[in-house]
Order: C-alpha cells, then structure tokens, then sequence
C-alpha cells in the first residue's frame, strides 16, 4: 500500500477507541485522504486534490463521531502540548555561551565548562546529573549518554555527535524535568543501539526518555534501532523545528506513549513494527498522534499509523508503504 499526499484542511477524529479498527481506518481515510479496503484494515494508494472536500467510503456511525470536527475541535479534546524549545532552539542555534561541553572520543569521552562537575565518565557511559545545556560533539564507539537530573531541565545539543552502543540506548534519558535534543545548524548526527541489551534497562530505543522528549533544530539525525525502537518516549514525544531525521528500527520507528507530534521538518522511517505509534489506552485525552507541515515518509511491516484515540493530519506530505497488522487501528 502506498499514500502520497500533501492535506489542506483538518477534518476528522474517531472519537471513541471502541469503534474498532475498520471504523478508526475509515476516519482517518476521512481526514488524510486514504481509502479502506477490507475488514483488516488495509488501505489502497490514493492522492488528495486542493479542494476542501476528500470523499471516501465510511459507515454511518462513523460520519456521525466525525462529522464537523476540526483540527481544534480534535485537539480541544486531547491533551495539551506545548514545546519545551525555543526559537533557538528550532533554528539550531540555542545560546552555548555557558554551555558545558562534552567531547566524545573512540571508547571515553571528557567533559569542560560551567556545569561539569554534573558529568561523569565512567569508561565509556558519560551521566549528566544536572540541569544545563550540554554540547556533544566527536565519536563514541561503544558508550552512551544517560541523563539522571530529576526536576532538571535539560538540553541535549548534539553537533557532529556519533554514540554507537552495544547492549543499550545511544542516549537513555532516565529522569528531567524538560528534555531537549537539538540538531544543532548543518551538523550531522547518528545513534545506535545494541541488538540486545543488559539486563535491568528500562529504555527500548536508540533514543530513550522517561519523560516528555522535545527533539527540534535544523542538522541531521540517523538512528538505527536495532533492539526495537528508533526514538521513544514513555511520555510525549515532539519533532518540530526544520530537522531532517531518518529512524530505522527493528520495531516501532517513531513512539511517544501519551503522544506524538511531528510538527515540522523531515522524517523517514522504516520500521519492522508500526512506523508511528502512541499507545496510551487508560486516558482517552491521550494516545493521539497529530502530524503537521512536515515530509514524512513510512515504510512498515505492520501499521504506519498507529494510534490509540486518534490521528490528524494538516498540511503534511505523507508517503506510505504499509503492511497493515491485523486488527490495529492504522492509516
């Protein structure tokens, strides 16, 4: 199956998961252009036009839960978002000026500036335990970044930083209070994480956070995945400024438990799960998804989309290569 189109208005919400998968691809069919085909979900190529009306075939009592709402209505209904960057931040360009820098070389890495005394290098695991912004620079080979600053806000720059791990997270953000990745102006960025991982990890992805994970910037980020996940949050996860990120992972690309918002930039994933996933199921204000000006590409095993509640969809250019689980509720 495989979607190119770019949206021009917000249109609908499956508002309640009870519905079921048939009904959920059906909304999204309505508001991001899909068709459905089957009982299982899966979904035909189809291009949207400009106009302000995108037909599609779906059951009545779906076009009673959707019909009139808009991108407000949806997100009226959802939980709030609100970014932890700055316009700085967003342009790649955040204020180093007492930054601490860390300096990653082969097996160990070193740390300099106002906030080092909150770094420690432990061979080749660098622990930051403070609040700051913190600059990455050089080639870890086997280590990782692990952030433990309870109630801190952290801010993570990462210019030309290369972490490859062999048994976890390139970068495991255990507990912040606001947790940022920037991308910092034309840099270049990759993570890796371990096929397998030690024992006790909580973390299931190349990039990790426990809390609320902002990523924003204007450089470039290459993850592999390949425990399970590309990028997760057990929290929200936000993608926004002009990044230009590519995830492959063994299983889900892209997740934020309660939500995730691609809200500009450049995004490709290959994904041996579902390519964007939010599964928060015991708040119906969560588990959404909701994708904005950006250029997203999937390609999955199972579902590109997969939400919980619901998905929007608004001037995003949105190429798909799904399989489509069975029984997931998926565009």
């Amino acid at each position: 199956m495989k979607t190119t189109k770019t949206t021009t208005k917000p249109l609908h919400r499956l508002r309640r998961r009870a519905t079921g998968a048939v009904a959920f691809l059906a909304a999204i069919a309505l508001a991001a252009g899909c068709s459905t085909s089957s009982a299982s979900g899966n979904a035909s190529a189809s291009s949207s036009s400009e106009s302000d009306t995108t037909w599609t075939t779906i059951s009545s009592s779906v076009a009673t839960a959707s019909t009139g709402a808009s991108v407000s209505d949806i997100l009226g209904a959802n939980a709030s978002v609100q970014d932890a960057s700055s316009s700085a931040d967003d342009a790649g360009t955040p204020d180093t000026s007492s930054a601490t820098t860390i300096t990653l070389s082969g097996s160990s890495a070193s740390a300099s500036g106002s906030a080092s005394s909150n770094v420690k290098v432990d061979g080749g695991t660098v622990t930051i335990s403070g609040g700051g912004t913190y600059v990455i620079s050089g080639e870890l080979s086997n280590g990782r970044i692990v952030v433990n600053a309870p109630k801190a806000d952290v801010r993570l720059v990462l210019r030309g930083a290369s972490i490859t791990s062999s048994d976890g997270p390139a970068i495991d953000i255990q507990d912040a209070g606001k947790a940022i990745v920037v991308l910092a102006k034309d840099s270049k960025n990759t993570l890796t994480d371990g096929a397998s991982y030690a024992s006790g990890q909580e973390a299931t992805a190349a990039l990790f956070s426990s809390d609320t994970l902002t990523v924003t910037g204007t450089g470039q980020l290459d993850v592999t995945g390949s425990y399970k996940d590309g990028i997760s949050s057990k929290n929200g996860l936000i993608i926004t400024g002009n990044t230009t990120i590519k995830v492959k992972a063994a299983d889900d690309g892209l997740r934020g438990k309660d939500h995730l918002v691609v809200e500009s930039g450049t995004l490709t994933v290959e994904a041996g799960g579902d390519a964007l996933k939010s599964s928060e199921g015991d708040d119906e204000t969560k588990g959404f998804i909701s994708l904005g000006k950006a250029s997203i590409t999937l390609t999955s095993t199972d579902d590109a989309i997969s939400a919980t509640t619901d998905v929007t969809v608004k001037d995003t250019t949105l190429t798909i290569t799904a399989g489509g689980g069975p029984g997931q509720r998926h565009c």
